[in-house]
């Protein structure tokens, strides 16, 4: 059974990493992307994915205000909250403490995230490595 990511991130080159890296698992997925977080609440209306990637540094929107509106406007829902982000030690707190379920940082090297990806498809959750 597939996996259904969503990527939030504002960046076309992050979106094509992150797909590449899923391809490289091998395994089966379906990827949604969002490249403008203030329409994530009328996506998530639609969809339902199994994680959510957002991205830190966004304009307009930051990643924890990305979390934010996601967890207010959908309470009920247990999604797989995950800040992704180049500054994961200087924010880890604050998205700990926003709900996100972990952080993962934007790794140099594909195969780096292609682990992180295989861990979600495998095993349902990240290896706690990856953890706020």
């Amino acid at each position: 059974m597939s996996k259904h990511f969503l990527l939030i991130d504002d960046d076309d080159d992050e979106r094509d990493i992150f797909l590449e890296a899923l391809r490289q698992t091998g395994l089966p997925f379906i990827l949604t992307f969002i490249n403008e977080p203030q329409y994530v609440i009328e996506k998530l209306g639609a969809i339902s994915p199994d994680f959510i990637f957002i991205d830190f540094n966004m304009p307009r929107v930051n990643g924890i205000q990305c979390l934010h509106s996601i967890k207010e406007h959908f309470p009920w829902k247990k999604f797989q909250l995950i800040i992704y982000s180049t500054e994961i030690s200087e924010i880890s707190e604050t998205a700990m403490e926003a709900g996100a379920t972990a952080c993962v940082k934007k790794p140099y090297a594909i195969t780096t995230l292609t682990n992180v990806l295989k861990d979600l498809l495998v095993y349902d959750k990240l290896n706690y490595l990856y953890n706020c």
